[in-house]
Parts: structure tokens; C-alpha cells; sequence
């Protein structure tokens, strides 16, 4: 679908920006668009779409009803915000926005897509199937539909399957992160660790925030490393949930060491109750300077893949 911007220089380089997956920089550049324009639904629609990857969701669902605000019949703007819903995990609103974006726009691709992602998040597999591949058969040319399949058919075992799905994707487009994810998955699977580390690696290349390539590159070094490979893991993990889930869990994690250590003081061990005492300080000190000490061993391991050379 068609989303426009060759009359406003601004916004065609935020939308540059935003199919070559650089969001933070797509962010900026629509918001420039927007100083220009500040009615432009598409430009407010399409920032929305940026935020939900930045983990903004807050603030791509503001973006998305200034869209609607300005075009209320405007497919982009309901898709924009049935996507947002969907980050802030209100599911059912998120469906009647996307089918509304269907409603307007019934050969627009990526509103299927999104419904098929909103179908996964429901625990409907097969249902999410059927909303991918009708995406893929509205735009085959567009590898994210074949990578949807693809780690569809690789959560199901179906191996070959999900290879030919990323080798589709990667004809398309050679840098797609998705597909470098699903490759990559394909050969973990197969035993072949260091191949699906590289991959890993290249797909960071690409967008060294994706959740789904550090969680790759965690399995990686789990399988090269179990002790190693917890560190790894617990970082994917708690970077998937981003800030506000692992504040929470913290939370949570904070009330059960208060009432573990009462229960250990008053009935069993004062001991035992400081070594839980002292583990969730340890677990709290690690909050704050975990995320630095991931980032700077993930631009070792980006750095070390320049040297293998161009895909």
C-alpha cells in the first residue's frame, strides 16, 4: 500500500529510513516531517509504526489517533493504531481497528500481517497461518510475509519447511533481519552453531536492537556454553520485556524476598534470610549495570563479524 510522501521531501526520508529498518533515526525524521506539516496523517501514522518498534507504545498510540483525528477514513491511521493496541496488549481493540483498515483497504497486505500477529499473541496458531499467507498472496514479494511462515513452520518442526521460507525471504532482500533470524534458527536446529551465530550476528548488523536476534545469539552461546549462555538468555529475556515488564518483575521479585526473608527469620534461619537479603541486592546492582555490560559484549561479538566479510 501505497503510503505516499513524494511531495514532501521530509517525510519520503523518514519513510527511507523506516524500510531500511533505522526506527530511531525514521523517528526523528518524521517528527521533522511533522514540524513541516503537523496535519499529515500518513506522517503521524507511520511515526506511530516506528514508536510500536522503538517500545513507545504509549506514544504510538497518541500518534495514531492524531491520524485518525486528521483522516478519520484513512486505512494507515486504523492499522497504525490496531498495531499500538496491540503493544499495549488490548487485544480485542487492536482486532476492530485492523479489520476497520481492511474494511477501507481490502488489498492492503500488511493489515493481514498484523492480524497475524495479533493471532499468535492469542495462542491461535493456525489462525495466524491463514492471515499470513493471505498477506503473502496480496504482496509475495514482501519477505516479512515469508518469514512469518517460516517461523511458524520452524516452531512446528517443520524444518526444511521454514529454510525454504528464509531462503524466499533473503532472495528478496539479503539484509532482512527476520529472515537472517529464521536462517539462523533453521541451522541451531540443525546443529550447525556456528553458521547460526553468524547469521545472528548479520541480522544485528542490521537492527542491533532486534529482540529476536539477541534472543538467537542467547541460544547460540547457550548450546557453545550452558553457564555462559544463562548470562545471555536472562539479558534476551529481560530485553524482550523491555523497561516498565522488568521494573515490574522486579517489583514482584522484591515482595517475595520481604516475605521470604520474614518467614526465614521468624521461623527458621536469620542466616538463610540475609543470603536472600543479599542475592536481591545483588540481582538489583545487576539491573542497573546489566544492560551496559550486554551492550558492550554484543559490539564485540558485531565488531569480530566485520572481519568474516560481506553475505
Amino acid at each position: 500500500m501505497s503510503t505516499g510522501g513524494s511531495g514532501n521531501p521530509r517525510l519520503a526520508r523518514a519513510i527511507s529510513l523506516m524500510e531500511a529498518g533505522h526506527d530511531r533515526a525514521a523517528v526523528e525524521a518524521f517528527r521533522e516531517a511533522l514540524g513541516a506539516d503537523p496535519d499529515d496523517a500518513v506522517a503521524h501514522a507511520l511515526l506511530a509504526l516506528c514508536l510500536v518498534d522503538t517500545k513507545r507504545v504509549h506514544a504510538a498510540e497518541h500518534e495514531a489517533r492524531l491520524a485518525l483525528s486528521s483522516a478519520p477514513g484513512l486505512a494507515l491511521a486504523h492499522g497504525a493504531l490496531g498495531v499500538a493496541l496491540m503493544a499495549r496488549e488490548r487485544h480485542r481493540e487492536a482486532d476492530a481497528n485492523l479489520r476497520e483498515a481492511m474494511a477501507l483497504a481490502p488489498e492492503w497486505d500488511s493489515a493481514r500481517s498484523w492480524m497475524g500477529h495479533l493471532a499468535l499473541l492469542r495462542g491461535r496458531r493456525e489462525e495466524a497461518r491463514d492471515w499470513f499467507e493471505q498477506a503473502l498472496s496480496l504482496d509475495p514479494d514482501q519477505p516479512s510475509h515469508h518469514a512469518a511462515l517460516g517461523r511458524l513452520d520452524l516452531r512446528e518442526g517443520r524444518h526444511a519447511d521454514a529454510e525454504a521460507r528464509a531462503r524466499a525471504a533473503l532472495a528478496l532482500r539479503a539484509d532482512h533481519v527476520d529472515a537472517l533470524v529464521l536462517m539462523g534458527g533453521v541451522l541451531l536446529a540443525r546443529g550447525q552453531v556456528e553458521d547460526a551465530r553468524q547469521h545472528a550476528l548479520w541480522a544485528l548488523r542490521g537492527d542491533a536492537t532486534s529482540a529476536a536476534a539477541i534472543s538467537l545469539l542467547a541460544a547460540v552461546k547457550a548450546r557453545e556454553s550452558p553457564f555462559l549462555g544463562l548470562w545471555w538468555r536472562w539479558n534476551a529475556w529481560m530485553m524482550r520485556m523491555g523497561h516498565a515488564r522488568a521494573m515490574l518483575v522486579l517489583l514482584i521479585a522484591f515482595a517475595m524476598v520481604q516475605a521470604s526473608a520474614i518467614i526465614l527469620d521468624e521461623t527458621l534461619s536469620p542466616g538463610a534470610a540475609s543470603v536472600i537479603q543479599l542475592a536481591w541486592l545483588g540481582l538489583v546492582t545487576y539491573s542497573w549495570i546489566g544492560p551496559s555490560l550486554f551492550q558492550r559484549r554484543l559490539q564485540e561479538e558485531l565488531a569480530g563479524v566485520r572481519l568474516h566479510g560481506e553475505f
